[in-house]
């Protein structure tokens, strides 16, 4: 029966001779994997031992421009009704209803920082924050296992 020694201390190696430590997977979902050794990310690796610091951040999006769509569509409706023009109401429901359907895509995008000893990366961008939250728990503890 195998023992994880979660990278504590050497594992024994061929012969009773001693060994490295285990690499502990902690951490694999869509194509982002942490280990008490390193940190993979869509086919780039980083070391562990090279990550001095671990932060989280978030881009929020970008409202301006579909709040300014709806706020003309509405005004173009509102104008329209008043004259009775059905082009100005069919044009200012179409605005209206584009700038809507716009505002209920606009997500922020968050992600992983990693500072290293000679820079800062951003790791990994996700809009799913459970999942960067997962990954900066992980490394936070393989940062700690060294």
């Amino acid at each position: 029966m195998m023992q994880w020694n979660y990278g504590y201390a050497p594992q024994p190696g061929p012969y009773g001779l001693p060994g490295f430590r285990a690499e502990v997977p902690l951490f694999e979902e869509r194509g982002v994997r942490v280990t008490s050794a390193r940190f993979v990310v869509y086919q780039q690796t980083y070391p562990i031992d090279g990550i001095t610091s671990i932060a989280p951040f978030t881009v929020r999006a970008r409202r301006s421009t579909p709040i300014l769509l709806t706020c003309i569509g509405s005004l173009t409706l509102l104008v329209a009704l008043v004259l009775g023009a059905m082009g100005g109401m069919l044009l200012g429901l179409l605005a209206l209803a584009s700038g809507i359907g716009w505002l209920t895509q606009c997500k922020a995008t968050h992600g992983v920082m990693i500072a290293t000893a000679g820079m800062n990366v951003r790791a990994l961008t996700s809009q799913n924050f459970g999942l960067i939250l997962r990954v900066v728990a992980a490394l936070n503890q393989a940062v700690a296992m060294r």
